[in-house]
């Protein structure tokens, strides 16, 4: 059996329906856990909703308690105590640690903990998702309006997501990777393809978009609010192409859009912390035009976009001295030591994200050191 643990915000809530789907399509015996949201207490407490159950038209099944502690060896009788005190935990978590991890389809038995968000994972079921997830019926009538004004246009849906991503870490996590070159870029990428495109808005920060956003070819949607937020990615899907933010949400949106001749544009990165080549975001992401920072349309592949992401990460970095590479290293060392590990796949749920991959760039800097000088082509950590 193989168990996924939702978590997150509906974007992230549908990647994880999406690895369950595509375990299924393989004949794998597979279950949801939402313990996140009907059973945690304190910081295992997912302080979002859970969205997922109000898409008609999908199955799933859900996992028992036993079943869950099967697989995490956490089970609180005296039995099973002493037997960890004796033999050691056999814990079955499957921690998400890159991109992408196929490794994961040859396995059974686990527990899989992570967003799962590349679309090499699932890309063969996007046509039978597409089918699967409707959404529910809205009880306000701008919404079916602005579906029938969409289909009379060249709509675009363009997503800018402010509020909550300048909260996270003083913004150091999300922000400066959809700039305004960004979304310059991309609007210009869509009107030299699209005839008369029409620009349709959505944000968490209205009065922002309404101060920066303005033309005959802009329209704003701000209606949908609170548990009704789901309706945007509604819409957005409806729109013929999509600019998304560096968000699960308009991915989302983008990928449900059934025109077979969209175009959809993503941000390079997801957050700062990421450490994924441009080559890599291109194999992962198949399908997608991506646009960095700066507004550039990132095709470069081979030797070429591995010189472009030295030059990134050189950017972001800057200077890494001695003294940053040992207190990581201790910070890593202190972290594992805490929780009686020796590896970070034996941390308990939740620790490695907060604790270990805010570090991850850091430590693979590393590898530029060891680079062959006959391909340009660095090893993995």
């Amino acid at each position: 059996m193989v168990i996924i643990h939702v978590m997150g915000g509906l974007g992230n809530q549908l990647y994880q329906y999406a690895m369950y789907e595509k375990l299924k399509s393989m004949g794998k015996e597979v279950k949801l856990d939402f313990y996140a949201y009907t059973e945690a207490m304190g910081e295992e407490r997912e302080w979002r909703k859970l969205e997922l159950t109000r898409f008609e038209g999908i199955e799933y099944e859900v996992c028992t308690k036993e079943e869950r502690t099967r697989l995490l060896d956490n089970s609180m009788t005296f039995a099973n105590r002493i037997r960890r005190k004796l033999l050691g935990r056999q814990d079955k978590t499957f921690h998400e640690k890159s991109n992408y991890m196929p490794e994961l389809f040859e396995k059974d038995e686990i527990y899989l903990y992570g967003f799962w968000d590349c679309e090499k994972y699932y890309e063969d079921r996007i046509s039978a998702l597409q089918r699967k997830l409707i959404f529910p019926q809205s009880s306000n009538p701008k919404n079916h309006e602005c579906m029938e004004q969409m289909k009379r246009e060249q709509a675009v849906s363009v997503h800018i997501r402010r509020t909550d991503y300048l909260a996270v870490a003083d913004g150091k996590r999300y922000m400066g990777i959809c700039t305004d070159d960004y979304y310059a870029s991309a609007m210009r990428f869509i009107r030299e393809r699209v005839e008369n495109p029409v620009f349709y808005i959505f944000s968490d920060d209205v009065s922002y978009v309404r101060e920066h956003y303005q033309g005959e070819d802009i329209r704003i949607v701000d209606w949908n609010t609170g548990e009704d937020s789901l309706f945007d990615m509604q819409l957005m899907s409806k729109c013929k192409h999509n600019i998304c933010a560096n968000s699960t949400f308009s991915f989302w949106g983008a990928r449900l859009n059934q025109n077979p001749h969209k175009l959809m544009i993503r941000p390079l990165r997801h957050d700062n912390y990421e450490s994924i080549t441009a080559s890599q975001m291109h194999e992962n992401w198949p399908g997608w035009i991506l646009i960095d920072a700066e507004g550039n349309v990132i095709e470069v592949t081979g030797r070429d976009a591995i010189a472009y992401d030295k030059q990134v990460q050189k950017d972001i970095g800057g200077e890494i001295t001695d003294s940053d590479f040992e207190n990581a290293v201790r910070h890593y060392q202190e972290c594992l030591s805490s929780y009686g590990v020796t590896k970070t796949n034996e941390l308990p749920n939740g620790v490695y994200e907060k604790e270990i991959h805010p570090y991850e760039p850091l430590y693979r800097s590393i590898m530029y050191g060891f680079e062959d000088p006959a391909t340009g082509i660095v090893p993995t950590i």
